[in-house]
């Protein structure tokens, strides 16, 4: 169980208070008392499957909370998982498995406890008959279990009252005085106090130190067969050495990864600060052992795994997770999944800590607590209670010396929690007033209940932070020894955190105070749930300020645009432009960036950029619905791409127009919708263009890890190269976090595939890199090994005379580029296809024909350095002139010819008006097929204008002529 120390006084004050209701700091924070919660509840999980809360009793019984009822539902108990009592932890994991610590004590024998059993005789006068019980021949009736899992707390369940037992052996009523003493039970120095059903009372006690704890993980499995629950033992320690005295922290916390493979456990220590030393010398160097003090990894799926009592043997197995935690008493994950826990400190005036634990760090404890070294010694204080009476503190120069360089705890700025004793003059002060580097909080406050809101459903100033309670009630007057000192706790803290170099800094407010003995939280949504230990042993329901829920699900919500009817982006919303755009069914695009307010990007010359988290990328989609008309232009789709909060990856919305165009719909999954489009040269007249809006998770097959996940923002894509360069304009906007260079001439740079005054090539390869790369790249998703990035060498790209690994698509000769040949290359091919074959694979029905020319033409002219090349070693039968191809072409087009005889060949090509444009062959050639290749340029290598050209063959006698069609 926790336990805590506290001063008679404040206990008997806490346990005769009128108890208020929690109150709020916050006009926007919501407080309602959902229900009652048995006496014994200690923990409160989320399954994560479904929200549902369930709460965990000391005796092992799960109850399920009803939240519409307002009820708890019996769920499980000791007859379901095998154990009865000592019970300290509980988590859920992702699937909705059940984890439960818990611990039991042994070996019992007569020479290791001694049991005197007080009857109670009058309840008037409360006289007792009292007897000492003989260990080896208990009777039947002593709950021994209990007993030896009991504290020096004790609560009569037949009329309410609260006892303590005191370590002279007296047994006090609260507030009222002593009841009974040593001479009624016989012990000196008892060690806990146990009250039965009936009103029995029960006084144990220790008589040797070889008293032991066993801790046992127990795992509930659902059969996905049966939806039954399967218990049995995950992991349970090697017996190891209890300390007689009120320090056992022993295993608790419990807490499963998100990707569901390892559950964390805390083993808490069994000395207050590393060492007990007694004056009687009942704990003569007493230290801690290989399982306290630390933090243990084990695997989810294992089954009776022992986890040793020695460091070294830890370490091997790899269970060793953190070390030098004195009680972590609860884990958490932030939204970027780093794990974080609370420790709660000693006796001394020693701050608590918030920790970001991580593999292999050692936290300090016993050598460090809260930043100061231990023993940490007041000249002006004057211990009172037990927890620190003079003599339990040594200093002991035999101490072992610490082991290595510690890992601090989480810095507390302020302004709440942040109270301390001052080391120089005893004096109490506030660590955020002094410009104090204080970790992490005002001593005594135990945290617990730490949780963090990982979905971001909260409003700022909560959104994506930590919260976490306090269990000890406060001492505003900064007198006790054993309470929070001008600190009123046992409150709610928000805790704001930031990384600052390779720790975390946290602003701390508190929230909600007022509680009794909050022992632990969970969160869901924007409710967090707390429960009481003491006091009205409530359920809570804290409602924080919801998150404004984005993206909306009307777009005029978003804000985005100044004029939605014109998509004017709205202050704040930069324009940009690509140079290779991605080929979208031909839709015309415009683009925009959003960056959250006073974040910027961190520039790279090559590669992704770092955005800030909740960077919003915009992308509007327009059709022409008459082809080839600009003013027929209407908007069909807006897509979202925003940048996760604390957690890698982007999310990627689309938004549906109406046809009026005065507003768009959030789509919740993929559609296709058919527009009309008038083609006044097709001899229907129309066309029917079905169009793709793509589902959330069709985003990620393009947007892959391994392309940055952004595609179209980078370097590469803005750096234009004009005089007046993009970077620069968005540079002046303050988009980056650094000032550029004024030469950026040597930034890498992707030309438009479809610009006639850039090499073949190099167009090709951009149209491949913005169409291809993000998925056919290294770490990617791509199937197969090729890799189509820009800068990547041709000949490492896996790509010329490679044969294809997922089909050859009906050309059994055909390889992935295969040089000279378009029609058996496979990714010529694939780019044509329509249906499985088809790439891209999603989110297009229409074929790029501009694109495929361009990549039919640059294959066509691999490994040839002359305008005519031979196609086949065969002799024809006969003279022949072939239909160029692509027809209508952009970029370049082949035209084939073959000879039946040995010739001297002429091959021109002509303007609408008979002017020869330009000579492709003028040579005798052998008998053959012939390939040439024209790219649209006259003879003096300038770009002719579109229109209808003919080409014409003279070989011999032989004369053919063709037409062709060239379009820019």
């Amino acid at each position: 169980m926790l336990v805590r120390c506290f001063s008679l006084a404040a206990l008997a004050a806490l346990c005769s208070t009128a108890y208020a209701d929690p109150q709020a700091t916050h006009d926007d924070i919501e407080i309602r008392r959902i229900l009652g919660i048995s006496q014994g509840t200690i923990r409160i999980a989320k399954d994560p499957r479904d929200d549902a809360l369930y709460i965990l009793r000391q005796d092992g019984a799960i109850e399920r909370i009803d939240l519409t009822a307002a009820r708890r539902v019996p769920t499980y108990s000791h007859s379901d998982h095998g154990i009865r009592s000592g019970f300290t932890g509980f988590a859920i994991g992702p699937d909705g498995s059940f984890y439960l610590a818990s611990n039991r004590h042994g070996p019992r024998n007569s020479g290791q406890f001694a049991l005197a059993r007080g009857i109670l005789l009058d309840a008037d006068t409360g006289e007792r008959q009292w007897e000492q019980l003989d260990p080896d021949n208990l009777p039947a009736d002593v709950p021994i279990d209990d007993i030896l899992a009991a504290s020096i707390f004790g609560r009569d369940p037949t009329t309410a009252n609260r006892y303590v037992l005191k370590t002279n052996g007296d047994i006090t009523l609260l507030p009222e005085g002593t009841a009974y003493t040593t001479a009624d039970h016989g012990f000196i120095r008892p060690s806990a106090l146990f009250i039965d059903a009936d009103g029995t009372f029960y006084v144990l006690k220790r008589i040797d130190l070889s008293i032991y704890n066993i801790a046992t993980i127990t795992k509930g499995e659902v059969d996905p067969s049966s939806g039954e629950r399967i218990w049995f033992t995950l992991a349970e320690t090697e017996p190891y050495e209890r300390c007689d005295c009120i320090y056992n922290h022993e295993v608790n916390a419990l807490i499963v990864s998100p990707d569901n493979r390892t559950l964390f456990i805390n083993s808490g220590s069994r000395t207050d600060h590393g060492e007990i030393q007694d004056g009687d010398g009942h704990f003569p160097g007493l230290r801690e052992t290989a399982l306290t003090a630390i933090i243990l990894r084990v695997p989810t799926n294992a089954r009776d795994l022992v986890l040793p009592n020695s460091r070294y043997a830890l370490l091997d197995q790899g269970l060793l997770f953190a070390e030098g935690l004195r009680n972590a008493y609860d884990f958490a994950f932030a939204p970027n999944g780093d794990l974080f826990t609370t420790e709660n400190g000693p006796g001394r005036d020693m701050p608590e800590e918030l920790n970001w634990l991580r593999q292999g760090h050692h936290y300090g404890f016993p050598w460090r607590m809260g930043l100061d070294d231990t023993p940490q010694q007041f000249l002006l204080l004057s211990p009172r209670s037990t927890a620190v009476r003079e003599g339990y503190y040594h200093n002991d120069p035999t101490y072992p010396p610490p082991p290595r360089d510690f890992t601090d705890p989480v810095i507390n700025l302020g302004p709440d929690a942040d109270a301390y004793r001052d080391p120089a003059d005893g004096r109490i002060k506030d660590a955020s007033e002094e410009g104090v580097r204080f970790g992490t909080f005002t001593a005594h406050r135990s945290p617990l209940g730490l949780v963090f809101d990982v979905d971001h459903a909260l409003a700022e100033p909560f959104q994506g932070d930590g919260f976490t309670l306090s269990w000890t009630r406060g001492d505003p007057n900064g007198d006790s020894i054993n309470g929070p000192f001008n600190d009123p706790s046992q409150d709610l803290l928000h805790l704001d955190l930031a990384k600052v170099g390779d720790n975390y800094e946290a602003r701390v407010t508190r929230i909600v105070g007022g509680f009794s003995n909050p022992i632990d939280a969970e969160i869901i949504g924007n409710r967090l749930y707390v429960i009481e230990w003491s006091g009205k042993r409530g359920l809570w329901e804290i409602v924080l300020p919801p998150a404004e829920k984005f993206p909306p699900a009307n777009l005029a919500d978003a804000q985005v645009f100044s004029d939605l009817s014109t998509q004017t982006p709205a202050d704040g919303v930069v324009p940009y432009e690509v140079n290779a755009p991605f080929w979208s069914d031909g839709a015309t695009k415009t683009r925009f960036i959003r960056l959250p307010s006073g974040k910027r990007i961190a520039f790279a010359s090559s590669g992704p950029w770092d955005f800030p988290d909740a960077t919003l990328l915009i992308k509007n989609f327009y059709l022409d619905l008459v082809r080839g008309d600009p003013a027929s232009r209407r908007i069909i789709e807006t897509r979202f791409l925003i940048k996760r909060v604390d957690a890698p990856g982007w999310d990627g919305y689309s938004y549906l127009w109406n046809e009026a165009g005065t507003d768009a719909t959030l789509l919740a999954d993929s559609t296709t919708v058919t527009y009309v489009i008038d083609a006044p040269q097709d001899p229907v007249g129309f066309l029917l263009q079905e169009y793709y809006f793509p589902a959330r998770q069709d985003c990620e097959v393009c947007h892959t890890k391994g392309a940055g996940y952004v595609l179209g923002v980078h370097t590469a894509q803005l750096h234009t190269g004009a005089e007046q360069n993009q970077l620069h304009t968005l540079a002046q906007q303050g988009l980056f976090t650094e000032k550029l260079p004024a030469d950026l001439s040597s930034l890498p740079h992707l030309p438009n595939p479809f610009d006639p005054s850039v090499p073949l090539d190099q167009r090709a390869r951009s149209y491949l890199e913005v169409n291809c790369a993000p998925c056919h790249r290294p770490e990617s998703v791509g199937r197969t090994i090729i890799d189509l990035r820009y800068d990547t060498p041709l000949t490492e790209t896996n790509t010329v005379g490679a044969f294809p690994t997922l089909g050859d698509i009906g050309e059994p000769e055909a390889l992935i580029f295969s040089p000279g040949k378009p029609q058996l290359s496979t990714l010529y091919l694939r780019i044509l296809t329509q249906g499985t074959f088809r790439m891209p694979p999603l989110a297009s029905s229409i074929i790029d024909e501009r694109g495929a020319d361009l990549i039919a033409t640059w294959i066509a002219s691999m490994g040839s350095s002359t305008a005519v090349a031979a196609v086949e070693e065969t002799t024809p039968t006969a003279f022949a002139l072939d239909q160029n191809y692509p027809n209508p072409f952009n970029a370049a087009t082949i035209i084939e010819f073959q000879l039946a005889a040995p010739a001297t060949v002429e091959l021109d090509i002509y303007d609408a008006i008979g002017q020869k444009v330009r000579t492709l062959v003028a040579q005798h050639l052998a008998a053959g097929r012939y390939r040439a290749q024209w790219d649209g340029r006259d003879d003096a290598d300038r770009p002719v204008a579109s229109g209808a050209y003919f080409y014409r063959l003279q070989a011999g006698d032989y004369l053919a002529t063709k037409q062709l069609t060239l379009l820019k």
